[in-house]
């Protein structure tokens, strides 16, 4: 039976030490080398070979390939999810970093229309309409 779980919205602790862990990878090169990849491990695993994913962290040269493993999963779903996390939480974090840009500004613009919109309001309130150059007005606001 699958069941839909709805995480919890993200907390701002939370989210301060998700930056933090990604932050640490990307700055100390002692905790990673290049890029996560999962495959399944060899014969020598605690597990058998068939039902065991690794995921190790792989740095490419011209000369040679380094390879740390970051962990044992006995489901490749897993191993798969874990290696992509490591690109994955700093992309998602800095698509956040967008759209609340994005939305600090429509709030801002939001608020500037609802400023015009009252002080319209208060312009028909006071008889505006009747104003000679009302009709101009109004046509040059429709352009």
């Amino acid at each position: 039976m699958t069941t839909n779980h709805i995480p919890a919205p993200l907390s701002p602790e939370r989210e301060a030490e998700y930056r933090r862990a990604a932050a640490e990878l990307d700055t100390d090169r002692t905790l990673s080398l290049g890029t996560w990849t999962a495959s399944p491990v060899n014969e020598k695993s605690v597990f058998p070979p068939e039902q065991a994913h690794v995921v190790e962290d792989v740095m490419r040269t011209k000369h040679s390939v380094l390879r740390a493993s970051v962990g044992v999963f006995g489901d490749e779903r897993h191993a798969q999810f874990t290696a992509m996390a490591r690109e994955a939480v700093p992309a998602l974090l800095a698509e956040l970093d967008r759209v609340r840009g994005e939305r600090d500004e429509l709030k801002q613009r939001v608020a500037e229309m609802e400023k015009d919109s009252a002080l319209l309001a208060a312009l028909y309130a006071g008889g505006v309409d009747n104003w000679e150059g009302y009709d101009d007005a109004i046509g040059a606001g429709d352009r």
